[in-house]
């Protein structure tokens, strides 16, 4: 599993990238408090997010139907200073369009 290898470097002395915690963001988009924890860890290990973390995220927060977790992703993006781009913007049209209904 992603989870796995993401332990395995570290038993191994071997230093997640941002990419890799990215991979495991995506792959567990379906539950976001284990999104929320890993996000934690990544921090926590001073690895820096970029915009296609807070993208995983995001789409986190549209597959579990969840706007506030969402609008926070969004917040907590803009105060680091993470540009947006289009897949972002994207994620955005998606959860206007769900709230519409």
């Amino acid at each position: 599993t992603a989870e796995g290898v993401l332990e395995t470097m570290q038993l191994h002395g071997l230093k997640p990238r941002t990419e890799d915690y990215n991979i495991l963001l995506i792959a567990f988009r379906s539950d976001l408090g284990a999104c929320e924890r890993w996000f934690a860890r990544m921090q926590t290990a001073g690895v820096l997010p970029d915009t296609d973390t807070y993208n995983a995220l995001l789409s986190a927060g549209l597959f579990c139907d969840n706007p506030s977790a969402f609008k926070k992703t969004l917040e907590s993006m803009d105060r680091a200073g993470i540009p947006r781009n289009s897949l972002t913007a994207r994620h955005e049209h998606q959860m206007r369009r769900r709230l519409a209904h």
